[in-house]
């Protein structure tokens, strides 16, 4: 069982999603089944056959444990749920920093072509689903002091990369009226 705390890889994505919603309390099967359908919309459906054996998992593993309340098996994080989600924490800071690097030297080798097309499915998504909820779903939980600065400091990045966007925009010597279609 050791193995387990080592190797948060072997967590299957749904079965982190499960986790971090019995963070906030235990819960019945449905409930967690219910959340994840509308988390992803039209994007992907969960089914009783994924989440049930998931959960099993969690259990055998020691990650979660169940209990009986009014003829429903409710599930709660146990300890060692709690360890593997601080030590996921940690390991998932380290991939977004990996990422980005990732990303941005992915963005200087791909092909001039192929990054057209990447720029526009990235606006597409803004457009789709990296509305204010996005942002609200990291911030939800936050104590306000905290949230009001990283919200701040936000606004400040976004607008430093709006003013970068500004000056190359000027370097191509393009503006709205410029634009030929």
């Amino acid at each position: 069982m050791r193995s387990t705390i080592r190797r948060p890889e072997r967590l299957s994505p749904i079965q982190l999603l499960m986790l971090l919603q019995l963070t906030r309390g235990p819960r019945y099967g449905y409930e967690l089944l219910k959340e994840l359908r509308e988390g992803f919309g039209d994007v992907w459906e969960a089914r009783t056959g994924t989440i049930y054996p998931a959960l099993r998992g969690l259990k055998t593993r020691g990650l979660i444990e169940s209990v009986e309340r009014g003829g429903r098996e409710f599930y709660r994080l146990t300890g060692r749920g709690e360890e593997l989600l601080r030590r996921i924490e940690e390991r998932l800071e380290r991939s977004l920093s990996f990422m980005a690097k990732y990303l941005a030297f992915l963005a200087k080798l791909t092909p001039p072509e192929v990054k057209v097309r990447l720029l526009e499915k990235i606006v597409s998504f803004t457009d789709e689903g990296l509305k204010p909820t996005f942002l609200e779903g990291f911030l939800e939980g936050v104590d306000r002091e905290r949230r009001r600065e990283v919200l701040k400091s936000l606004h400040q990045l976004l607008s430093t990369r709006m003013r970068r966007i500004e000056e190359m925009i000027g370097e191509d010597g393009v503006d709205d009226g410029d634009h030929q279609g």
